[in-house]
């Protein structure tokens, strides 16, 4: 019995003299393993930004392409920004002009009804049946060169019908902002007024600009088409060729 009691005292003794489990020391050189990072399919490259888009130019002159049958230029041709009036030009006449008397307009002899290049009335001078001014006599293509050239009426027509005009300011210059109905793009037309023998009349409330055609019909052959506005309205003018109205160039 006492060597029954014994062994099991014994067996009771070792156990609880065992140790629980002990982890080994860790080895000081070991890291701790890292887990993988899943695989990644190809990546993309980076797209670069599209370039800034600028302002389209023709020798040396910006242009705005608003949809229309023709481009029309950024600013008046003798002005460097769109709020300049620049120069002012008798029709047919490619230097600047200074007054709007007859005496002193290229294409007459003694007055107005002496005229001596584009003439279809037989009671105004020479016929010759131009209606449209040739290139020689273009203000736009000779201060400008390259392909600029002045609107015709039909070009101004559609300017005018197919856009939307807008009485503002632009740097403090009163004119119209023209918005094309096409694309939405834009150039502003400042209100420079015209020349006549008092100087220039009215800026900043009225605007005049020729196109290249002269005016149909008989004992009309003094006057050419104009582009006029105020800030209440915009309409086609017969302004006589001897006064100075601005010029907004275009491009085919």
């Amino acid at each position: 019995m006492k060597r029954i009691l014994f062994y099991l005292f014994a067996c009771l003794f070792c156990v609880a003299c065992e140790s629980p489990d002990v982890q080994p020391p860790a080895n000081e050189n070991q890291t701790e393993q890292e887990t993988p990072a899943p695989p990644q399919g190809p990546q993309e490259e980076e797209k670069p930004a599209p370039p800034e888009e600028l302002p389209a130019n023709a020798n040396g002159h910006e242009y705005v392409d608003l949809g229309l049958s023709v481009k029309w230029a950024t600013c008046n041709v003798g002005a460097n920004k769109a709020e300049e009036c620049g120069s002012f030009f008798a029709w047919g006449e490619v230097l600047t002009k200074e007054g709007d008397a007859w005496k002193d307009y290229k294409w007459w002899v003694d007055n107005f009804t002496n005229m001596t290049k584009y003439c279809v009335d037989a009671d105004l001078g020479t016929v010759d049946n131009k209606t449209v001014l040739e290139l020689v006599d273009d203000a736009a293509r000779y201060n400008w060169g390259g392909s600029w050239r002045m609107p015709t009426k039909a070009e101004q027509d559609e300017l005018r019908e197919q856009c939307t005009w807008e009485w503002t300011q632009k740097n403090g210059v009163q004119g119209y902002l023209v918005a094309s109905k096409q694309n939405g793009k834009s150039i502003f037309l400042p209100a420079a007024g015209f020349v006549n023998q008092a100087g220039v009349q009215p800026a900043g409330r009225y605007g005049a600009y020729w196109s290249s055609c002269l005016i149909e019909g008989p004992w009309v052959s003094h006057s050419a088409y104009s582009l006029d506005f105020n800030s209440k309205s915009v309409y086609q003018m017969s302004s006589q060729r001897q006064m100075g109205c601005c010029v907004r160039a275009v491009l085919p």
